[in-house]
C-alpha cells in the first residue's frame, strides 16, 4: 500500500480508538465508513491481490464468530472492523495487527485486574491496540 494510503488508514484508526476509549463502543456509520474505503485502499496497494484481501476477512470473521459464541464478551463491532482492517491490508498484515493487538491487550488486562481495577466481566476498548498494530506494521514496511 502507498505510504500516504496506509497513513490515512493509520488516522481512521486513530479516531475510531479515542471513540472507542471514550463511549466503549463503536457505531456502524464509523465502521461503515471503512468498508466503503476499503476497495478504495485495495486499489491503491501496490500488490494488490483480489484472493489476500479476501483472506484478510477470515480474521475478522473468526472473531464475529467468537462474539456470537460468548454472547458479546468479544465486541462485534470489534470483530466488524477486523473484517475492515483485512479487507483492505490483507490476510498477512492483518494477523500481524490482530496478534500484536492481542500480545499487547494482555498484559494490560492482566494489570488492570491484579491492580483491581478491572474484574472478569469488565470491558476493555479494544480499537486501541488494534491501532497500535497497524502502527507497529507501517513500522515494519518503513524499515
Amino acid at each position: 500500500m502507498k505510504l500516504w494510503a496506509y497513513i490515512v488508514f493509520i488516522i481512521y484508526l486513530l479516531v475510531l480508538s479515542i471513540i472507542d476509549i471514550k463511549n466503549r463502543e463503536l457505531s456502524l456509520g464509523a465502521i461503515t465508513m471503512g468498508i466503503i474505503f476499503a476497495p478504495v485502499f485495495y486499489l491503491l496497494k501496490d500488490d494488490a491481490s483480489v484472493f489476500a484481501n479476501l483472506l484478510g476477512l477470515i480474521p475478522g470473521s473468526i472473531l464475529l464468530l467468537l462474539s456470537y459464541i460468548t454472547r458479546g464478551q468479544i465486541g462485534s463491532a470489534d470483530a466488524l472492523l477486523t473484517i475492515v482492517i483485512g479487507a483492505t491490508v490483507g490476510i498477512a498484515d492483518c494477523i500481524v495487527i490482530v496478534g500484536s493487538a492481542l500480545f499487547l491487550v494482555a498484559p494490560v488486562s492482566g494489570v488492570m485486574l491484579v491492580c483491581g481495577r478491572f474484574d472478569r466481566k469488565s470491558r476493555l476498548p479494544f480499537v486501541p491496540f488494534l491501532f497500535a498494530g497497524a502502527v507497529f506494521v507501517l513500522l515494519l514496511a518503513i524499515l
